[in-house]
């Protein structure tokens, strides 16, 4: 019973964050109204002062501070705290204010100013920038893409993530904790809100934050693994493993990126294994685009023979005749010349009548068995001669060829 108002309470929580300033007090008493067992209420305990905390961080700021309308609450030390802030020209940003008590104290300016200092010149951390203009001095920090813990709230559980975009992540974190760590730093406090990713990959969130409790690096890359272990909470692929391996037992500090390399080189001879396969297909398929573009140039290249010809007189009396205008060929069978409404058996457009030119180089190929007196007859009728006749059937005979093997490339 108490794990279920414990996972009760950690929802009510959660949604605080996302909660409008008026309905985290309606937030704070449905937690208290939980339970009102003695063992219940001592746990409750920290989740419900998390809240009270979380309630006034924005009593007493500003709405609007330096030109950044402020947002939801991003998270909180114990002199100031992080909300996420829009820009007039609306770019996303993420602000953090001192407390209305310390907003003027320069030991404290002085710790924001220093943790600006830092970022700045630190790889793999979000560069911040101090805002000292207005009644209210803050650190902005640039939000360019997606934060972990939005990724991961928009994840299905039956969703497999790619092995690339964990490794992403857990590079990005381990880049950034190790310029932290080199120079005796920690983060402290770190979650999936804190890796963004954007255009150049994943960079770590860092305001120097001021926290009660005393961090370590092994802290640090064991909240690392807990926040990429979210986006793979089965532990279904090798980095998600080494994610949860973090999470469970943090290594030593500077071995935390070899582990990552030594995990990933399965995935990365998988991955070029598969670019080379990939790269060796599109070779193949730009060579043979190529060669598929020069057959369809060939087809439009030269255009049909000109006349009228008659390839065939059968001793029945009918006659094959071809009939073209250099831009479409019409024939078939025929009782006499001149013929009327004869098929169409080749267009620029719709190319080849297979069938019906076949028909017609059959007539030709046939003609000696049929009336060739006539046939020669017919032929001085149509002023044409058994040349024209032969150059129509080599020309429909390529054509033919050309198609039979553009359909060939087109179906491979």
């Amino acid at each position: 019973m108490q794990d279920a108002l414990t996972a009760r309470a950690g929802a009510l929580l959660s949604e605080a964050g996302r909660a409008a300033p008026q309905e985290l007090s309606e937030r704070r008493a449905a937690l208290e109204a939980l339970g009102d067992d003695a063992r219940w209420q001592a746990r409750a305990d920290p989740l419900l002062l998390a809240l009270r905390e979380r309630e006034v961080a924005g009593a007493g700021l500003p709405a609007v501070v330096g030109g950044a309308r402020r947002g939801r609450w991003l998270d909180g030390d114990a002199i100031s705290s992080v909300w996420e802030g829009w820009t007039r020209d609306g770019q996303r940003c993420a602000l953090r204010l001192l407390a209305p008590t310390w907003r003027n104290d320069p030991v404290w300016l002085r710790r924001l100013e220093r943790g600006v200092r830092l970022a700045g010149g630190l790889p793999g951390l979000a560069p911040a920038s101090w805002v000292d203009r207005g009644e209210w001095p803050h650190v902005r920090l640039r939000l360019l893409g997606p934060s972990l813990a939005d990724l991961s709230a928009d994840q299905q559980p039956v969703d497999l993530p790619s092995e690339r975009e964990l490794a992403r992540f857990l590079a990005g974190g381990l880049r950034g904790l190790a310029s932290l760590h080199r120079l005796g730093l920690v983060h402290g406090g770190l979650d999936g809100r804190h890796l963004l990713l954007g255009p150049e990959g994943v960079v770590l969130a860092w305001f120097d934050p001021v926290r009660r409790e005393v961090a370590s690096a092994e802290e640090d890359l064991a909240a690392l693994g807990r926040a990429v272990a979210a986006l793979d909470p089965g532990a279904r692929t090798r980095l998600g493993a080494l994610a949860h391996g973090f999470a469970e037992s943090p290594p030593p500090p500077g071995a935390g990126i070899e582990l990552l390399r030594r995990a990933a080189a399965a995935t990365l001879a998988e991955a070029r294994h598969t670019i080379v396969l990939r790269r060796r297909r599109q070779r193949r398929l730009s060579g043979r685009s190529r060669l598929l573009a020069a057959v369809r140039a060939l087809e439009r290249a030269l255009p049909p023979p000109a006349g009228t010809v008659c390839l065939r007189a059968g001793h029945d009396a009918v006659l094959v005749v071809a009939e073209s205008d250099g831009e479409r060929i019409r024939g078939g069978p025929v009782a006499g010349v001149p013929a009327r409404f004869l098929p169409v058996l080749y267009t620029r457009a719709a190319g080849l009548d297979p069938t019906g030119c076949r028909a017609l180089l059959r007539a030709w190929a046939t003609r000696a068995r049929g009336d060739e007196e006539r046939r020669g007859r017919v032929q001085a009728e149509l002023g044409a001669t058994d040349e024209q006749a032969a150059a129509l059937c080599r020309w429909i005979a390529g054509q033919a060829r050309l198609r039979a093997f553009r359909l060939l490339l087109e179906r491979s």
